[in-house]
């Protein structure tokens, strides 16, 4: 019979006979790494961990346990599976195309009635925060560009500085978040949840529907997540901005 240690044996054959015994973390990683060989395969530990709050000795001690020296030999085993997986189904497509197959994935699930009802949302607050970890941020900045654009008062503020928010939120704020999958503001939506006056409402935009923060949000966007369509890897940054571009469409500008 093949143990982990078995060099024959496919990554993902060491995975299922070593599953039994995951904690809850090589569980979390177990799940990401059969939905996203390509993300884990040309992504670095601090990205993985700004996405999915995994740290690098997790990641390590996952590689071991499937019998593998480090984390990196079981990255280049990962990418050899990735690659082999494309070989075998025969995948031709151009960048082009696959970037436009998978914004038609993104019209097929995510219908126009959910981008305009966070349009609306967001118009009716009195003053709108935005952040987002790491590459999520980009998103923000994003979305802030936007409604500056369109006179809204708005602010773009990283994961350290919203923190303070409880200092100058105001009566109808609203605060939107982006976010892969990484719990960080779980602390922040906690100490908001606090709040005995102006608490703003929370909008979370992720591509995980299982994300932390999802049941302590008060307006929940869950975006397609095309790293795991069809054996192709599109950065996270894709989804939100196609989400963005739909809400600005919704968006009337305000009176400066």
């Amino acid at each position: 019979m093949k143990g982990k240690g078995d060099k024959t044996m496919d990554i993902m054959e060491k995975m299922e006979a070593a599953k039994p015994k995951f904690t809850k973390t090589d569980l979390k990683i177990y799940e990401l790494v059969k939905a996203e060989s390509q993300y884990i395969a040309r992504t670095s530990t601090a990205m993985i961990t700004a996405d999915y709050g995994l740290s690098q000795a997790a990641l390590t001690r996952f590689s071991q346990k499937l019998g593998y020296n480090g984390y990196n030999e079981f990255k280049y085993e990962i990418s050899r599976h990735s690659h082999k997986t494309l070989t075998v189904n025969g995948t031709k497509d151009s960048p082009m195309e696959v970037y436009i197959k998978n914004f038609r994935y993104f019209e097929e699930l995510y219908q126009e009635g959910k981008c305009q009802e966070a349009a609306d949302v967001i118009s009716r607050a009195s003053r709108v925060y935005i952040t987002g970890y790491h590459r999520s941020y980009l998103a923000a900045e994003l979305l802030n560009y936007n409604l500056l654009d369109f006179c809204y008062d708005s602010m773009c503020l990283r994961a350290d500085e919203i923190f303070k928010i409880d200092a100058f939120s105001r009566e109808g704020s609203l605060l939107i978040i982006f976010s892969v999958s990484n719990p960080t503001y779980l602390e922040l939506v906690s100490e908001i949840g606090k709040m005995k006056r102006n608490k703003p409402k929370i909008m979370l935009v992720t591509l995980s529907e299982k994300h932390p923060l999802s049941k302590r949000s008060d307006y929940v966007y869950v975006l397609p997540n095309l790293r795991s369509a069809p054996s192709h890897y599109i950065e996270p940054m894709v989804m939100f901005s196609a989400f963005i571009q739909e809400i600005a469409a919704f968006l009337s500008p305000k009176n400066e």
